[in-house]
């Protein structure tokens, strides 16, 4: 009798460490896809919209792959919706100014760790559904797009030929057409 008791014990506690490690390796496998999203994301793009695109587009390439889709098609571990891509997150700034965060937020829930286990009982006292829920956050500094240096570009432009006779005199009326916009990969 103590050999059965002692073996459903360490057959609970195997079941329990069992889930607990296949769910710290999906959520590095979730960290890894959605900080390459991000970082899909942060490059210079086009527009917001394209990057936003191509760090989807990233995301499902990587929930499709054949190593990385059995971990989540095995009923164990559940996607809760499509990765929130963009920013900035106002839930996550503490000073607007100086901390926004651009990137990625995955929604997932470990099924894996709702168990009942002999001996040892349930891991969801509560019974709630959205128990083992969490997300999973890839934030990147977020590089200007070419639509956003452009802008800036023909502001500054605004600017000097404006208001640049008081800051650089060479520049006037006569002689502002021999100057051209030139835009660096920095804005």
């Amino acid at each position: 009798m103590d050999f059965i008791f002692a073996f459903m014990l360490l057959f609970g506690f195997s079941v329990l460490l069992f889930s607990i490690s296949m769910t710290l390796t999906v959520t590095e496998v979730l960290q890894y896809m959605t900080f390459s999203s991000a970082r899909v994301y942060a490059v210079a793009d086009k527009d917001e919209q394209t990057s936003k695109e191509r760090a989807l587009l990233k995301f499902k390439s990587l929930q499709a792959s054949p190593v990385i889709a059995p971990l989540l098609k095995n009923n164990w571990f559940e996607i809760l919706n499509e990765p929130l891509i963009g920013g900035p997150f106002p839930y996550y700034e503490s000073n607007p100014i100086r901390d926004s965060y651009y990137g990625v937020v995955l929604g997932y829930k470990a099924k894996i760790l709702d168990k009942n286990l002999p001996f040892l009982g349930a891991t969801n006292q509560s019974g709630e559904d959205t128990a083992f829920t969490t997300e999973v956050n890839a934030f990147l500094g977020k590089e200007p797009s070419l639509t956003d240096c452009m802008i800036l570009n023909r502001s500054r432009w605004t600017w000097l030929k404006e208001e640049a006779n008081y800051i650089i005199p060479q520049i006037n009326q006569e002689n502002i057409k021999e100057y051209t916009i030139i835009a660096d990969n920095g804005c």
